[in-house]
């Protein structure tokens, strides 16, 4: 079991997570959930996967943190003039920045809207906080660093 585990209730179909090994005491690479099982079992896919899901219990589910090479990783890119990231996802921008406060913490910005700016830790409440703004789910897809 991983001390900082997420919950059944942390979790929705679509959300980046990662798996932890007691093997190996290691993180696997990004994976989405694909189902999520009432006895504490979710099944983990990843992009470009053509074999059987991964299941695993939710005690080894870890969320994955946001920092810059995860950020480029899902595909946000780097700029500049706000000194963060964004992503296009269709006809909306998606900006991330570090809070100035709390540098473990990420600022949303959807858009020009800055008067709903969610802070974050983790690629799932990013994800959380995207579909809790515009009612539509934030589908990633890891490229990797």
């Amino acid at each position: 079991m991983y001390k900082n585990h997420l919950t059944l209730q942390d979790i929705h179909i679509g959300d980046w997570v990662q798996e932890y090994s007691e093997i190996t005491d290691k993180l696997s690479i990004p994976m989405y959930v694909s189902a999520i099982f009432e006895n504490g079992d979710v099944y983990l896919d990843f992009n470009g996967n053509e074999s059987d899901v991964w299941e695993e219990e939710i005690e080894n589910i870890v969320p994955i943190q946001i920092n810059e090479d995860i950020l480029k990783g899902f595909g946000f890119e780097h700029d500049k003039d706000i000194g963060g990231f964004f992503l296009r996802v269709g006809d909306r921008e998606l900006y991330v920045h570090r809070f100035q406060y709390d540098l473990s913490m990420w600022v949303l910005q959807f858009g020009d809207n800055v008067q709903y700016t969610p802070t974050c830790r983790n690629i799932h409440e990013l994800q959380h906080a995207y579909y809790e703004y515009t009612h539509d789910p934030l589908v990633l897809n890891w490229k990797g660093v």
